[in-house]
């Protein structure tokens, strides 16, 4: 990936963070060979009932694509690989409709 961006409150947490960076050598398969113009943020916040959630952003120069995971999932690495692809898939599309775009406004259509 291009950057990878853990926020303060995600490394407050040994706990969190220890997860985060587990997640994110899953999010760097997933990624694959595709990842070098992506940015991931991975971000810690409370839901509206106060409890806590890590937020991850994906986003290129296309887009940005958002996921809340609870604590739980961080901890199945087959359930954050499920989400991670879903996600980055969610990116893909943007990016496929973009250049779609300027595919048709090249072509002057």
């Amino acid at each position: 990936m291009k950057e990878v961006i853990t926020t303060d409150r995600v490394k407050q947490s040994n706990q969190v963070r220890a997860l985060v960076e587990q997640s994110n050598r899953i999010l760097d398969e997933v990624v694959g060979s595709s990842g070098p113009g992506v940015t991931a943020v991975w971000d810690q916040e409370e839901d509206g009932n106060g409890r806590r959630e890590v937020v991850l952003k994906l986003r290129d120069w296309t887009g940005e694509v958002t996921t809340r995971l609870a604590p739980e999932d961080l901890k199945n690495p087959a359930q954050m690989r499920w989400r991670l692809y879903g996600l980055w898939g969610d990116l893909l599309q943007i990016r496929s409709h973009k250049q779609l775009e300027e595919l048709q406004k090249a072509e002057g259509g």
